[in-house]
């Protein structure tokens, strides 16, 4: 009996290519790649399907305006173009980013019973100018600023021999007007176009420094201020 029982949940939790029908939740077609992020000058890279299943692109889907399905195995769009070479295997094509915005695009592949995704996404070339990107400060301390010409990122993180453990901080989310404040310093974020730093003074007879990265989200380039105390 305790065998047969067995044999009945085996066939009622099994289902074709091997997915399992009993699990909870929603199930989908696994690609080794949740995202692919391409550089301003663009390029190829490859997803490939985990699953053993005949599948398409499917184009069911309000946000692919401007692009045109070629037989449900390739997708030409103005900036990319993605190609089924075969169930296993797509190929990623990315043109070279010209403008002055971040490109984006999901792109969704579906067999008779479920579907699957990727995220495309390209950065693009920032112009802004750090008005300064090195502050000495004297042993005393004080106040000084940085100023950006175009955004400051809504992403912040700390390295230096001035940071505790030494490693850079995990990156912090931020909309300003946002603080941060350290040990023995204080960065005020008041706007998009500025940065304050305010130091105190050094007791710990040592030199001490830190690097502030300001990522703007889906800019290339990510924006560095290194600021360096006195021992003396």
């Amino acid at each position: 009996m305790k065998y047969l029982f067995l044999f009945f949940c085996l066939v009622l939790c099994s289902c074709e290519n091997g997915r399992d029908c009993c699990s909870t939740g929603p199930i989908h077609i696994d690609t080794s790649k949740g995202r692919l992020s391409f550089n301003p000058q663009g390029g190829i890279d490859t997803v490939f399907v985990l699953d053993d299943t005949y599948w398409w692109f499917w184009d069911e889907q309000e946000e692919f305006k401007g692009c045109t399905f070629i037989e449900y195995e390739k997708i030409e769009c103005s900036w990319f173009s993605t190609v089924k070479k075969d169930d296993s295997t797509i190929i990623v094509s990315v043109k070279q980013n010209d403008t002055e915005e971040a490109r984006s695009q999901s792109i969704y592949i579906k067999d008779s019973s479920y579907t699957g995704s990727f995220t495309i996404t390209q950065c693009f070339e920032s112009t802004d100018e750090l008005s300064k990107e090195e502050f000495l400060f004297s042993v005393d301390g004080g106040v000084d600023s940085v100023t950006v010409t175009k955004n400051i990122g809504h992403w912040l993180s700390l390295s230096g021999s001035g940071i505790p453990g030494g490693p850079p901080t995990a990156a912090h989310h931020f909309n300003p007007p946002y603080i941060v404040e350290g040990s023995w310093y204080t960065i005020s974020i008041p706007d998009e176009k500025k940065v304050i730093f305010s130091i105190n003074k050094n007791e710990t007879g040592k030199e001490r420094d830190f690097t502030a990265t300001l990522s703007p989200i889906y800019i290339c380039e990510d924006s560095r201020v290194k600021i360096i105390q006195s021992a003396e």
